[in-house]
């Protein structure tokens, strides 16, 4: 079978009847278009007869930029999540075990239990996918709708996730001074440069400013309409992956309302910063507890079509063995 663009098979529907390889085969489609770190796409599946298993893939992992393996993980979450969207917006339904134990790199098992009714928001979700892209340029000084961020809100706590909004100038400023302190270091860091470089399609690690350099100091804060973190109450792996799977859910929601995101990882790096963050972004906000950690953080706002970052085949991530 040839190799096929996984932004254009998410594009199709599949036919009326299709079989269940067919459908399984699409939803893995939308799921290798979820975000990773340096597009690194560090996921493998494997097909078994009522399940899907999902792997991490340790050959890409990023141990400079990612040495506790979080973001790793977060980017598993995502796909995970774009899995399970597809498989119920296709009229698959299924129960997912993250983290069974079988090997020390299986992520989630995701079991078949048979034909469901798909409801609307499944079915919006999965239109969003093929539309969902990070817009690393600036975002539209147009304000996103509390109600919308409300909705956001909810869809992060779904997976067990907070996604926490800075509101003041204080939050947005103490996150940006974190971001520039982080990617200034990296600027004379050979071995960072080095990792970067080994990435065919990396992009920048931080937004960019009105030039499309990356961006320093108060131009983090430029055309980001909306700051916001992904928390989760505690930082392990199945937090990790929890905060993909809200991560994804928040995007495909967004994007169901012309929302595009970019991402700022830079300062959440070590368990240490992620929970500075979070509760230096508690403080300032004058919120009565601290929200946890923080493992994402976001900017949201209305942006420009661009084209899709690519990706790998779906025969380069399908496993024919357990690995």
């Amino acid at each position: 079978m040839p190799h096929r663009d996984p932004w254009t098979v998410t594009l199709e529907a599949p036919a009326p009847g299709a079989d269940l390889l067919t459908l399984l085969r699409h939803a893995l489609h939308a799921a290798i278009t979820a975000p990773s770190p340096g597009n690194s796409q560090p996921w493998r599946f494997l097909l078994g007869d009522d399940h899907v298993d999902l792997f991490t893939d340790p050959s890409r992992a990023l141990p400079v930029r990612d040495p506790e393996g979080q973001q790793r993980l977060i980017a598993g979450g995502a796909a995970l999540g774009l899995l399970r969207v597809a498989l119920r917006a296709l009229g698959l339904g299924e129960t997912t075990t993250l983290l069974p134990g079988d090997h020390p790199d299986l992520l989630a098992r995701v079991a078949l239990t048979g034909s469901v009714a798909a409801t609307p928001e499944e079915t919006w979700l999965l239109q969003a996918v093929p539309k969902r892209r990070t817009h690393r340029g600036l975002l539209a000084a147009r304000p996103v709708r509390e109600r919308l961020l409300e909705r956001l809100q909810n869809v992060a706590r779904d997976s067990d996730a907070e996604l926490l909004v800075l509101g003041s100038s204080r939050q947005r400023a103490a996150l940006a001074t974190r971001g520039d302190a982080v990617q200034r270091a990296r600027d004379s860091d050979a071995a960072w440069n080095d990792e970067r470089r080994a990435w065919s399609e990396p992009g920048p690690d931080p937004f960019e400013d009105s030039n499309g350099d990356p961006a320093r100091g108060p131009a983090i804060l430029e055309g980001a309409p909306v700051l916001a973190l992904i928390t989760t109450t505690s930082d392990d792996r199945l937090a990790w992956l929890r905060a993909g799977e809200a991560l994804i859910r928040v995007l495909l929601r967004g994007r169901v309302d012309h929302l595009y995101a970019s991402f700022l990882h830079g300062p959440l790096t070590h368990a240490a910063d992620r929970w500075a963050v979070a509760e230096e972004s508690a403080v300032l906000g004058d919120m009565p507890q601290t929200p946890g950690y923080a493992q994402l953080a976001l900017r949201l706002g209305y942006g420009s079509d661009l084209p899709p970052t690519p990706r790998r085949p779906l025969s380069e991530v399908l496993l024919a063995a357990p690995p």
